[in-house]
């Protein structure tokens, strides 16, 4: 049985580019939460240098778990920009 390698097939098959794209849409985190995870990550390192391990951002505090959310977003943006 032979595979064909149309166009219009490779469309179909995962990883064909149509799906790329909505799937890139689909994960990509939406702007402002990705510029609220810079601001975490800004903030702690401010707190950080103060010798603090939390901060305050917007009336909640933030720490490192906050910091492993922010990272992931601010990475996974990246990575699907890229």
């Amino acid at each position: 049985m032979a595979i064909s390698r149309t166009p219009k097939d490779t469309a179909r098959r995962p990883g064909g580019r149509r799906q790329v794209a909505l799937a890139n849409d689909v994960f990509t985190p939406p702007p402002a939460e990705v510029e609220r995870a810079r601001r975490i990550l800004s903030a702690l390192d401010d707190a950080a240098r103060a010798g603090r391990g939390a901060a305050q951002l917007d009336g909640r505090m933030i720490d490192a778990a906050s910091a492993r959310m922010a990272r992931n977003i601010v990475e996974i943006a990246a990575a699907i920009r890229s």
